[in-house]
């Protein structure tokens, strides 16, 4: 059976493409669990709500930590291409 961090490692390595990432992960985990024991049709909706509220935490990071890495980096300063 998986668990959670599965989920969160999934948002955090294909967060950059969240639009994919989290409707895949909403379809992904409810099969992944499936393919365990225990899980009942009912609980196949709840499976894809937790898959995706997981994966978007990891995505929530890997976005977060972007924005906060583009805000310390400081590009060095380029030439504008204009001669005076």
């Amino acid at each position: 059976m998986a668990t959670i961090p599965t989920m969160i490692l999934f948002g955090l390595l294909l967060g950059l493409w969240w639009r994919i990432c989290l409707p895949m992960a909403a379809v992904v985990w409810p099969m992944v669990e499936a393919a365990g024991p225990g899980i009942e049709a009912s609980d196949i909706p709840w499976a894809a709500g937790l898959g995706l509220m997981n994966a978007a935490v990891g995505v929530a990071a890997l976005q977060g930590g972007l924005v906060v890495y583009r805000g310390l980096h400081v590009p060095p300063d380029r030439p504008s291409g204009r001669s005076r």
